[in-house]
C-alpha cells in the first residue's frame, strides 16, 4: 500500500471526529481508547483501517460499529409514505397510535432488524401516519432515525469541524467562536506561510491550530498562553507533525513583562530559603520537570526580544487592553492584528485606547453575522435554533508612530465627493 493511500485510512492512535447531524465529537483511535456515545461507551478500535469519510452505524446492542455501505446511506428514501392527510386536526396524542411496545421495537433490534427496516416497521403500525400531511410524515420519519438510528461519519478534523466540536458542546471554552469569526480573523490578519505570528490564545488552541495550518510549519509562532503551561487540546486534535510543533514558541502571560527585561524567568518560590535552626547551603533546586520549563519559557522570551512579527491574533478571557498594548511594539510596521472578544465593552476600551497611540491606522471594530437556512422543497427558512453571536472583533495597521494623525489629516482635508479644493 502507498503512503498515499494509507494516509486516507484511519491509523492507530490518529485523532478523528464524529460526526452525526448537527452533532460532532472528537475521539481518540486505538485499543483501550474508548468513546461515550448515548450513554454508552463503545470501543474505538473497531474503526482502525477503515477509509476516512466512512458511514458507520452504531449497534447499542452489541456496542459496535457497523459499517453502512453506499447503497443503505439513502435507504429511507424507499418508505412508502401514502397519501397524505388533509391537516393534522384529528390527530390526537394518545400515546396509543403506536403498534409497536417499546419491549417489542427492542426485541427486533436484538433479531438483528436495523435501518430501513426497523423504521418501515414503526412506520407500518402507526395507526396515525397515514392521516399526517406530506411534511408531517417526513418529519415523522426524520425523528424515529434520530431516535432509533445512530449513524456517524468518522472525519479528519479541520478546522471548520473544530469549530463544530466546540461549538455544540463546549462554547464557552472558545469564547463563542464561529467558524465565520475564525475564518475572517484569518483572513484579516493575513497570515501565510512563512509569516511569524504572535498568537494569544485562551481558546483550547484553536488559535494556534489555525495559525500552524496557514503558516504549514514554515514559520514562527509565538503562542502568549494563561496559566503556567500551554492547554491546547484544539490543536492537538490536528496531529500535526513534530517538525512543524517544533516552530512553536510557548510563552506564559505572566512572563510577557520578562520580554521587555533583561531578568531570566524563574520558578515561583526559588528564592534562597533557610530552615528553622538550620543553615541552607544554598538556593533549593527546581524540579528537572520546571527548569526546563522555565529554560523554554526563557527561550520563547528571548526569540521576542530578537525579532519583530509579522502578524498577531488574539482571543482571550483576559481584558484585551492592556495585553494588545504591550505586545503592539513587537509587530513590525504595515502589518495586522486581530482581537476577538465575546463583549463589546472591552474592544471598545481598547479602541478609544488605539486612537491615542498615533501608530495604528485602519482601526476597525465590528461584529459578525452568521445565519443557516433550511433549504427544503416548499420550506426554506432559517433554522429555528443558532447561535446568536460570534463575538467582535477589533483590527487595525501598524505604522509609524504620529504617522496615522498625518494620514488622518489628510483624509479630513479631502472633500466628502472625493475632490481637493482648488
Amino acid at each position: 500500500m502507498t503512503s498515499e493511500a494509507s494516509a486516507s485510512l484511519i491509523q492507530d492512535g490518529a485523532r478523528v471526529i464524529f460526526q452525526r447531524k448537527d452533532w460532532s465529537k472528537e475521539a481518540t483511535v486505538g485499543a483501550g481508547k474508548s468513546l461515550v456515545i448515548s450513554k454508552l461507551k463503545i470501543k474505538t478500535d473497531e474503526v482502525i483501517g477503515l477509509p476516512y469519510g466512512t458511514l458507520v452505524e452504531l449497534n447499542k446492542q452489541t456496542g459496535k460499529f457497523d459499517r453502512v455501505e453506499a447503497v443503505e446511506e439513502d435507504d429511507f428514501a424507499d418508505i412508502e409514505f401514502g397519501e397524505a392527510g388533509g391537516d393534522n386536526r384529528n390527530l390526537v396524542d394518545t400515546g396509543t397510535a403506536q403498534g409497536l411496545s417499546t419491549g417489542e421495537i427492542a426485541e427486533l433490534k436484538i433479531s438483528g432488524v436495523k435501518g430501513m427496516e426497523l423504521i418501515n416497521n414503526i412506520v407500518q403500525n402507526s395507526s396515525t401516519f397515514g392521516d399526517r400531511q406530506e411534511y408531517g410524515k417526513e418529519k415523522y420519519v426524520a425523528k424515529k432515525k434520530e431516535k432509533h438510528i445512530y449513524r456517524f461519519r468518522i472525519l479528519r478534523p479541520t478546522l471548520r469541524l473544530a469549530c463544530d466540536v466546540y461549538s455544540s458542546m463546549k462554547v464557552n471554552k472558545i469564547n463563542h467562536i464561529r467558524v465565520d469569526t475564525l475564518a475572517i480573523m484569518l483572513s484579516l490578519s493575513n497570515i501565510q506561510a512563512g509569516s511569524k505570528v504572535l498568537v494569544v490564545d485562551g481558546v483550547q488552541g484553536l488559535l494556534l491550530a489555525a495559525a500552524m495550518e496557514r503558516t504549514g510549519g514554515t514559520g514562527k509562532i509565538v503562542h502568549v498562553h494563561p496559566g503556567p503551561q500551554p492547554i491546547i487540546p484544539a490543536y492537538d486534535l490536528f496531529g500535526f507533525p513534530d517538525s512543524w510543533t517544533d516552530t512553536i514558541h510557548h510563552l506564559s502571560i505572566d512572563n510577557l513583562e520578562v520580554v521587555s527585561s533583561h531578568v531570566e524567568i524563574l520558578p515561583k518560590g526559588e528564592e534562597s530559603m533557610e530552615t528553622d535552626g538550620a543553615s541552607s547551603d544554598g538556593p533549593v533546586e527546581p524540579p528537572l520537570k520546571k527548569r526546563k520549563l522555565n529554560a523554554l519559557q526563557t527561550a520563547s522570551a528571548n526569540y521576542m526580544k530578537e525579532n519583530t512579527m509579522d502578524a498577531l491574533i488574539m482571543a482571550s478571557r483576559h481584558h484585551p487592553k492592556s495585553i494588545l498594548l504591550f505586545l503592539l511594539p513587537f509587530l513590525s510596521l504595515s502589518k495586522n492584528f486581530v482581537v476577538h472578544c465575546a463583549y463589546r465593552e472591552p474592544l471598545v476600551d481598547t479602541f478609544q485606547a488605539l486612537r491615542g497611540l498615533g501608530s495604528v491606522l485602519r482601526i476597525c471594530l465590528n461584529d459578525t453575522a452568521l445565519r443557516y437556512y433550511q433549504v427544503l422543497p416548499s420550506r426554506t427558512h432559517p433554522e429555528n435554533s443558532m447561535s446568536g453571536s460570534g463575538g467582535f472583533l477589533l483590527s487595525g495597521t501598524t505604522v509609524e508612530k504620529g504617522a496615522a494623525a498625518v494620514v488622518e489629516k489628510e483624509q479630513e482635508s479631502v472633500p466628502e465627493d472625493g475632490k481637493e479644493e482648488e
